[in-house]
């Protein structure tokens, strides 16, 4: 049975709270002062399809604040109804010797029941809860679990990732009044999985720290005052209930003509950025066309079609929150230990001392997993006498994650992930930061790639696509393994994300390690057909074979692809691909009359296979 509101008592005005708003602002900030040490989350933030819970059918908003909070808490709470339909988690930093008055504070300013959570306890829509001190909070199959700990550091982030893994795009992230960067990275995790992201204004704040930490990141939806916070929260709570609006929710039937709107969206898409989501999977689109409608309270697809004709600057906004972003570095601890003591020696068990080592990691986002491995990299190595030359691609549809990766600058967010030590040796400091060291950073090369149209790159070592499959559709990620094999050297490794496979292609390549899914490449196999997958899988006319392709959803850009393709494959004259040392890499076209293979052992080499008149005339 729920506990009856606890409404606000007349007689207690600012004043009767004065003492006891001080002492929860002074402890937090003292609290505050104390050396940080990071806290891994428990729940990973992994991709949307990785997580199995099953998640609340209402929003749940996390709320994270440090010293100056209470203050912030009381100005939104008290302008919020109480019957919105959310769920609200409140995260202080307290220690376990400290005594917390805040249940007491904010339910004399709210009509909603204020908890303090305990272990176990069930969340339900129009509460209010609070995490108590001496505690990490996690949110794990629609119930709270308490950790207790003596000192809870990045309480916020830890909260926030279970937060985003267990309820997906019905996650709220905000952040308050606070000294340290703790949320910043959680905040990145929730807006990755499709949630929405608020962080109040710095200079409303009596302690802008934690803000400016966040919004420093470039994932959040909304900077306000706690009171315009309260009215956006309102307005998301009464959008959330129309009918219309929650047939964009996975195994709803569409309503009429959504199919014709959700296909010109992706056809504007393409338009701007050149991807072609209609590749990726339905359901991660259609969640993230629903974020945007909700951050600009519009309920049908058909406005939306409207708004996004009407504005640019929106269609390139949504292509952004398309390509996900989640990442960090050193995500996922265990599979960068691997890499470094598995993959690492056994890549230098048969090469040759001075052959490039080369390494591929698509869709790198803003770069910190390729120079997570570059850093590995280098530790395995330090004992080597000598180093071989090496070359890490990092690779991404978005030109402006390119730029960040390359620009090398991460916010002091990372020092959550990156061990004092790394930061010593791999980082520099920098304007409110760390700049990757320039040995690290000449290793790196970052370029713009689409995956669903352009080549792989060849004679890989390593390629790292973790996290990156499982929002593509069958179609694609049946292109891409092939692919991946096509770019691997002969003993490579292709590392995926842990709820990732290589389907039905356990010809291609075996699994290494299991728990981590790395997996090595096998020899060419001989299955009838492999030829055809391996050479063609990647080219632009494999996209107009989908089902979904009609002439009425393509765009210019398309079309001009397509005809690319024609050209040349039918009408380009005969050519080669070349290494720095004449060797063919690529064959395209009828070589005969320029090219000849001589009897015994077969090269590659240009100038020796190439026929005399050829040669007399080079």
């Amino acid at each position: 049975m729920a506990e009856q509101p606890i409404h606000p008592d007349p007689h207690d005005g600012p004043q009767a709270e004065t003492h006891e708003i001080s002492r929860a602002n002074g402890a937090d900030q003292s609290e505050m002062e104390r050396s940080e040490t990071a806290v891994a989350p428990v729940t990973s933030d992994g991709p949307e399809e990785a997580n199995n819970q099953v998640a609340l059918p209402f929003y749940v908003v996390g709320l994270g604040a440090s010293a100056g909070g209470v203050e912030a808490y009381i100005e939104l709470f008290g302008h919020l109804p109480p019957d919105t339909g959310m769920a609200y988690v409140v995260v202080l930093h307290l220690s376990g010797e400290q005594e917390s008055h805040l249940p007491e504070i904010l339910a004399r300013h709210t009509q909603m029941p204020v908890k303090e959570i305990a272990d176990r306890m069930a969340v339900e829509p129009d509460h209010m809860y609070v995490v108590p001190p001496g505690a990490l909070l996690r949110l794990e199959a629609g119930v709270f679990r308490l950790d207790p700990v003596d000192r809870p550091q990045r309480a916020i982030d830890h909260f926030f990732y279970s937060l985003t893994a267990s309820q997906k795009h019905r996650a709220i992230g905000i952040i308050l009044s606070g000294m340290d960067s703790d949320g910043a990275q959680g905040m990145r995790a929730i807006k990755g999985d499709g949630g929405i992201t608020m962080v109040q204004a710095p200079e409303s704040a009596r302690f802008p720290d934690m803000p400016r930490s966040t919004i420093s990141i470039d994932h959040v939806d909304i900077i306000s005052t706690p009171r315009a916070i309260a009215a956006q929260l309102i307005q998301l709570g009464r959008q959330f209930r129309p009918k219309s609006f929650r047939l964009l929710e996975e195994g709803a039937p569409p309503a009429e003509g959504d199919e014709q709107h959700f296909n010109r969206i992706l056809s504007m898409m393409r338009n701007v950025s050149g991807v072609d989501f209609r590749l990726y999977k339905p359901s991660t689109i259609r969640r993230r066309i629903a974020r945007r409608m909700l951050l600009h309270q519009i309920d049908n697809l058909a406005d939306y079609v409207s708004f996004l004709q009407a504005n640019t600057n929106e269609v390139r906004d949504l292509q952004q929150d398309a390509l996900i972003n989640v990442t960090r570095f050193f995500r996922d601890p265990d599979v960068f230990d691997s890499f470094k003591n598995f993959v690492v020696p056994s890549l230098f068990e048969t090469r040759e001392p001075a052959q490039q080592l080369r390494i591929w990691v698509p869709g790198c986002a803003s770069g910190e997993e390729v120079y997570s491995l570059a850093i590995c990299l280098l530790e395995a190595m330090s004992g080597n006498a000598v180093e071989p030359p090496i070359q890490i691609f990092g690779t991404d549809a978005s030109e402006a994650n390119i730029q960040k990766a390359r620009a090398a600058v991460y916010g002091d967010t990372i020092t959550a992930d990156v061990s004092p030590d790394r930061l010593r040796r791999f980082f520099g400091k920098a304007d409110k930061g760390y700049r990757v060291a320039k040995r690290i950073r000449d290793l790196c090369i970052f370029a713009r790639q689409n995956l669903c149209h352009d080549p792989p790159f060849s004679r890989m070592d390593v390629i790292s696509c973790r996290n990156v499959l499982i929002y593509f559709g069958v179609e694609l990620q049946r292109r891409l393994i092939p692919a991946f094999h096509y770019a691997l050297r002969p003993g490579g490794f292709l590392i995926l994300g842990t709820s990732e496979t290589i389907r039905e292609y356990s010809d291609l390549f075996v699994l290494a390690d299991r728990k981590n899914k790395i997996y090595s490449r096998t020899a060419f196999a001989s299955a009838p057909g492999n030829s055809e997958r391996l050479t063609r899988s990647w080219l632009p006319e494999a996209a107009s074979e989908s089902p979904q392709q009609t002439p009425d959803v393509w765009g210019d850009l398309e079309v001009q692809r397509g005809a690319d393709g024609v050209l040349l494959t039918r009408y380009a004259p005969p050519a080669v691909v070349i290494n720095e040392r004449m060797e063919i890499l690529h064959a395209r076209g009828h070589l005969s009359p320029f090219l000849t293979i001589r009897p015994g052992i077969t090269t590659l080499d240009l100038f020796q296979i190439g026929r005399a008149s050829c040669r007399e005339r080079v």
